[in-house]
């Protein structure tokens, strides 16, 4: 697994979903109507793209472990990026302003 979350095209791959994620931010609207297919379709694509992050996470930690995952700033922002996208999918207090930090990978 070291050799995959390690490899260019892992990289890449995830360099594209970040972008991607920042679009799909970018298009967001809080005073569209919640039950538009606009905001539909953005929510559930909120929801993928938290997923690929939880998963890159997930690879992450069992590739480095736990301790020298930590040990890399990047990883830090990577992880609060993935908490903030949890909170934001599960509508938790303060979740959505926390979206700043999804922007800042």
């Amino acid at each position: 697994m070291t050799n995959l979350v390690e490899s260019k095209r892992f990289d890449n791959v995830l360099t594209c979903a970040i972008v991607i994620s920042s679009i799909i931010l970018a298009l967001d609207n809080p005073l569209r109507n919640p039950t538009s297919l606009m905001t539909r379709t953005l929510q559930v694509l909120n929801m993928t793209f938290a997923l690929i992050f939880i998963v890159e996470f997930i690879m992450k930690v069992f590739a480095h472990g736990l301790h020298k995952y930590f040990q890399e700033m990047w990883n830090i922002l990577d992880f609060a990026a993935v908490i903030a996208s949890v909170m934001d999918t599960l509508n938790v207090s303060g979740g959505s302003a926390l979206r700043l930090i999804r922007l800042l990978r």
